[in-house]
């Protein structure tokens, strides 16, 4: 007798304890479980955002909105370079990793000369020119004469845009060219595309486009420049 209840109380102990192996065992799978649905989840997520911009990258990337291409793209990638003259600030292109070269030296504030810049690929940066009345800026060949009097027009080696009288806005390009422009901007966006030969111009906060300088052949580098008055 007694050692049937020996082996009685083995046997129940050997239940208890598979019965708690068994727990154990489905409480470590449905852990896992959950771990590997959580895992799929977020694969999933990443997945369809990497979709978006991929398609979201397709999409800029044909666009002939310079504008909307290079404000864009600092929510992915940017970098900005802030100098000492606090009307400028410069945003070096990173835009679809295509930068080539932007080395900037910004050691001289701007009084009717250039920032010294040395230029390929393309670029974009913001001049806050504020309520001033008057100002011409745009972009300078490096061999352009700068002394005397100087003619601002891209045969000459200026590519530039102008105020006067605190609301005539011209395109300097040989004759000047009247600018319609439905507000007064107070931040110009400039952009140029070395490659491609072009200079535009840019009413930053309205996202608008002020005019554009295309189809010129850029043989040296280039600088912006800057007037204010």
């Amino acid at each position: 007798m007694e050692s049937l209840e020996v082996f009685a109380a083995l046997m129940r102990s050997m239940e208890r304890i598979e019965t708690e192996l068994v727990q154990m065992i489905q409480r470590k799978q449905a852990a896992a479980e959950q771990r590997a649905e959580r895992l799929i989840a977020e694969l999933e997520l990443e997945i369809t955002e990497l979709e978006r911009k991929r398609c979201e990258m397709e999409q800029l990337s044909d666009t002939e909105d310079h504008l909307h291409l290079l404000q864009r793209f600092p929510a992915l990638c940017s970098t900005s370079v802030t100098t000492s003259c606090s009307d400028l600030v410069v945003h070096a292109d990173t835009c679809l990793g295509a930068v080539r070269r932007a080395v900037a030296d910004l050691e001289h504030q701007l009084q009717a000369s250039l920032q010294r810049f040395s230029f390929q690929g393309r670029h974009y940066w913001e001049v806050d020119v504020g309520e001033k009345t008057s100002w011409d800026l745009g972009v300078a060949r490096q061999s352009v004469d700068r002394k005397g009097v100087v003619t601002l027009s891209p045969e000459d080696g200026y590519w530039t845009v102008c105020l006067r009288n605190g609301s005539e806005y011209r395109a300097c390009a040989g004759e000047a060219e009247l600018l319609r422009l439905p507000r007064k901007p107070k931040i110009i966006g400039v952009f140029l595309d070395f490659e491609d030969g072009t200079v535009s111009f840019y009413d930053a906060d309205a996202k608008s486009h002020m005019y554009s300088f295309t189809d010129y052949q850029f043989r040296e580098a280039m600088f912006p420049f800057s007037i204010q008055t």
